[in-house]
């Protein structure tokens, strides 16, 4: 039994499914124009080479290149190729992205972050989509003994989540989906792409029903959940995304777990209970025409009075909202 199943096995009576719907008229709440100007959805993505801790402290082998050099050429290689699969996507996926790339390469431990602005939720497969098409021509062509793998998640600032200026420049995102990120990268591996539930959704939205776009991607389910936090619960479903069918010549690296192929419309309609059991819902992207992510929920909005409430008080702003403390 899958994990979606056993959730909905264990957790039905447990969980309330009073589900919060979206707010007709939002503009009457004096907190919306804040909410409007300043909440912003990121597309983060963690690619690592597997086993590269272990390089580190292996011995010496002159047949084969250091961990240096595999390292410096993990930096080289993986944006090229990203950028070469954002060129081959298919024109429909291309149009929704405008030119928008995951970019603001940031390295952390023997990993690299790297992010880009959601305005809709279509966005989001084009570059997953070349994530896949990236990833999988680096584990075949250039590094078979060294693959890399990934991982996919949302953050939401300044709702759940911050983004600060580092001295160097650079972007670094703290908060509670960055804590989902690393269990997240922990379950990853090679042609196998570890994504967040809230990611999972707009890829089935995005590949399923009408205005579907094109895509080369198959998604599946791990008989386990990942082990990792998620909005106070202690479980998040096992989703792979990957390559509808691995290479011959290329096993999987290790011991496999289990896992089933889903289709995006089944697991859509999972995800759709899912979020029905845990009283969630999907994400406010505010410059989304979709119906279902357009609007915000009473949810978001008692969520983002809380923090720009916190900060003003912090700030000595007292608690009237104060844009200028985001």
């Amino acid at each position: 039994m899958v994990v979606l199943q056993m959730i909905y096995t264990d957790r039905n009576q447990q969980i309330s499914t009073v589900f919060d719907p979206l707010i007709e008229r939002p503009e009457q709440d004096p907190i919306y124009p804040l909410l409007q100007a300043k909440a912003e959805v990121y597309l983060v993505v963690r690619v690592g080479l597997d086993g590269m801790r272990d390089l580190k402290y292996a011995s010496p082998d002159p047949s084969r290149p250091g961990w240096k050099a595999t390292f410096d050429a993990f930096l080289e290689d993986v944006p090229t190729l990203m950028a070469a699969s954002y060129e081959d996507l298919k024109r429909p996926l291309r149009d929704v992205l405008g030119g928008r790339r995951l970019a603001g390469q940031r390295i952390v431990g023997e990993d690299v972050l790297y992010f880009v602005g959601v305005d809709t939720f279509r966005e989001v497969l084009g570059h997953v989509q070349a994530l896949v098409d990236a990833t999988t021509a680096f584990n075949e062509r250039l590094h078979r003994q060294r693959p890399c793998r990934a991982a996919a998640w949302l953050c939401g600032v300044p709702i759940s989540d911050v983004k600060r200026q580092t001295k160097d420049g650079s972007v670094a995102f703290v908060g509670p989906s960055m804590d989902l990120g690393d269990a997240l990268f922990g379950r990853a591996r090679p042609f196998r792409i570890t994504v967040s539930t809230q990611v999972a959704t707009m890829l089935c939205d995005s590949m399923t029903g009408e205005g579907r776009l094109p895509h080369s991607l198959q998604c599946y389910v791990g008989e386990q959940p990942v082990d990792g936090l998620c909005r106070g619960f202690e479980w998040h479903p096992l989703i792979w995304v990957g390559p509808p069918a691995l290479p011959r010549h290329r096993p999987l690296c290790g011991v496999a777990p289990r896992e089933e192929i889903r289709e995006p419309g089944h697991l859509g309609h999972e995800l759709e209970e899912l979020r029905h059991i845990n009283n969630d819902r999907r994400w406010f992207l505010k410059a989304d025409s979709d119906d279902r992510y357009r609007g915000p929920t009473q949810y978001w909005l008692r969520l983002f009075r809380e923090e720009v409430g916190a900060r003003s008080v912090a700030q000595g702003s007292g608690s009237t909202p104060n844009l200028s403390v985001l």
